[in-house]
């Protein structure tokens, strides 16, 4: 038997329970409610650049104090030392080290090109943050990648949204530029005419806006309401949405909502 690990995504954070092993045929704990803990998902980047929080050895991460964080990376190292087994991670950001204190039996599992989840505490001695593993096993589905970038990208919306931290939440440099430029361009030339009607981004934008709830709209939906437009040009907005992280999809690949 193994450890499972289960999570479930609030606004701002992931909650996880950690069953312990158990026989299957076990009857639950009287009483017993499973430990929940708060995680902050973060990419190498993020990992990499956090600062030391003030009196402790705890890492600070969107300005909140970070105790246990979850990772998705590919492996690309793996050495076993005489205390632990480290694996350098890489991900669309960027390489980081990891390390597994736990008993040595427990990384078997993982070998070199599999793509895993990360969950550890992080702390700084002397030099970059360090993670210590607590957790770790290949992803279940490739789709788990994608959803934990969105889950960086959101988190660091959420929890300080200011371009210069946030920016680093972002894996795309292109992606990143170009939604600068776009802000840029807003920005610039305060007394310059304005447009007679909205663009469509704007009135995608808006209508997005008016999600009853955190799921978003359909893209039929989307495209329903701005009827007086070609349907692929509103998929396609809503990709190019996406691409510079003023939207996500939620439910699934067909569901938009804005960061």
């Amino acid at each position: 038997s193994r450890n499972v690990f289960r999570i479930v995504r609030t606004p701002c954070s992931i909650s996880f329970t950690m069953d312990s092993p158990r026989s299957p045929n076990a009857a639950p704990r009287a009483g017993a409610e499973r430990p929940k803990q708060n995680l902050l998902p973060v990419n190498a980047e993020i990992l990499r650049t956090a600062q030391k929080a003030p009196g402790s050895e705890k890492i600070v991460v969107h300005a909140v104090v970070a105790d246990r964080l979850t990772l998705v990376g590919t492996v690309k190292a793996k050495t076993e030392t005489s205390t632990c087994i480290e694996y350098e991670l890489s991900d669309a950001t960027g390489d980081v080290s990891v390390k597994d204190y736990r008993d040595k039996r427990t990384g078997k599992a993982v070998q070199v090109d599999d793509v895993v989840r990360v969950v550890g505490q992080a702390r700084v001695h002397s030099g970059p943050a360090s993670m210590s593993v607590t957790y770790m096993a290949p992803v279940e589905s490739s789709d788990e990648v994608e959803f934990h970038e969105t889950e960086v990208k959101y988190v660091a919306y959420k929890l300080k949204p200011d371009n210069a931290v946030t920016r680093l939440a972002f894996a795309s440099p292109e992606k990143e530029v170009k939604a600068e430029k776009r802000l840029a361009s807003e920005n610039d030339e305060p007394n310059a005419k304005a447009p007679k009607t909205a663009s469509l981004r704007d009135r995608v934008v808006e209508y997005l806006k008016t999600a009853p709830t955190d799921a978003g709209y359909k893209v039929a939906e989307v495209q329903k309401h701005l009827s007086g437009e070609n349907p692929a040009s509103v998929s396609s907005m809503l990709q190019t949405l996406v691409d510079e992280a003023d939207a996500f999809t939620t439910v699934d690949l067909q569901t938009y909502a804005l960061l």
